[in-house]
């Protein structure tokens, strides 16, 4: 009665691990498909993808302690450089009879978008200029091909680095005081706009190009 037994349980165990998709590093492989990426975007003038603009309030606090809006109208604006494409770490491949995945941590040199009409108010005054936007990111990839597709699922932002902000307006004390609460208000506040028009540019941009070259 017991061989039975454990001639069922070895059997499910073995098409338990029949299911399990092997996974191996995946470096040099992606190191080379980035390589061809990068070029081709380069080569293509797709360094460089429109993004679209927004308006966005924008809370001015200090010690916790509500102030003022800060309202911020941005358009005409552009994602530099998505031919920059690395990987952060190492990434990792698993196979199976039906599907590949590819998952990893990816990050671009310094990204700027920059928006050449931008304008900003804080109580009654009012500026125009040109805005723009420096960080570093860091986004989680699944790249994953089967028998019928081949893409990137959604990108998560694990985290940015180095963030910048840039205003060019003219040089009356307005501007200044206003660019001033623009610059406070945005490092202590919320940059979800600006970072969702970077994501969706760049998921674009992995799914044209690093696609073209890691699902062939």
């Amino acid at each position: 009665m017991l061989f039975p037994v454990v001639a069922v349980f070895l059997s499910v165990l073995v098409g338990i691990d029949s299911d399990l998709a092997p996974c191996r590093l995946a470096n040099d492989v992606v190191d080379e498909v980035l390589n061809q990426t990068n070029f081709h975007a380069n080569a293509e003038s797709h360094d460089a993808l429109e993004v679209e603009g927004f308006n966005q309030k924008v809370s001015l606090s200090l010690f916790g302690f509500h102030l003022w809006n800060v309202y911020l109208e941005l358009n005409d604006g552009s994602v530099y450089s998505l031919a920059t494409l690395s990987r952060s770490g190492d990434v990792k491949e698993c196979t199976n009879a039906t599907h590949k995945s590819l998952e990893g941590t990816f990050t671009y040199d310094t990204m700027q978008i920059t928006f050449n009409s931008m304008k900003a108010s804080l109580l009654f005054w009012e500026i125009s200029g040109k805005f723009t936007y420096k960080f570093k990111p860091f986004i989680d990839v699944i790249f994953t091909q089967t028998n019928l597709d081949c893409g990137p699922g959604p990108l998560d932002l694990r985290r940015t680095i180095d963030a910048e902000y840039e205003i060019v307006a003219d040089h009356s004390w307005t501007s200044w005081l206003v660019s001033k609460a623009i610059h406070y208000s945005l490092k202590n506040g919320d940059t979800s706009s600006m970072i969702s028009s970077f994501i969706q540019r760049s998921w674009v941009s992995i799914d044209c190009y690093f696609g073209l070259y890691y699902c062939a």
